[in-house]
């Protein structure tokens, strides 16, 4: 009975698979289709008033929720997008469950954090917070 018992606990460590990050983050700025299916939607989009900047008041947050596009088009891939608008792609941060990759341009003001978080062992996009002025 014990030998049944240690195959298959055996077993189901190896089913509780989890990906590796840099992986991820490869295929989904290099695959349009791929980062469209590891989308968590609604994609949460937050934004902020920059109006208030110049003033003493702290700026006020505001959230969009973006839904899944009606069409199965996956448009242009990341990688491709950042080499014709000369986009940025930083160095992902990491938190246990979670990671933040910063885009942004020298030269426009464009400026997002892409947060990405792990669920069932596998990333998806969760959030995009803007920066931008």
């Amino acid at each position: 009975m014990k030998i049944l018992i240690f195959p298959l606990a055996l077993l189901l460590s190896f089913n509780s698979y989890s990906e590796e990050f840099d992986s991820f983050f490869s295929s989904f700025k290099s695959d349009a289709c791929f980062a469209l299916k590891r989308t968590s939607y609604p994609l949460k989009m937050v934004t902020y008033d920059r109006n208030r900047i110049a003033s003493d008041e702290a700026p006020t947050e505001k959230i969009k929720l973006i839904n899944k596009p009606n069409s199965e088009t996956c448009g242009i891939d990341l990688q491709s997008y950042s080499a014709k608008v000369n986009l940025v792609i930083s160095n992902p941060r990491y938190e246990k469950e979670s990671a933040m990759v910063r885009l942004y341009t020298t030269d426009s003001g464009f400026d997002w954090d892409y947060v990405f978080k792990r669920e069932g062992g596998e990333w998806y996009f969760t959030e995009m917070v803007s920066h931008s002025f």
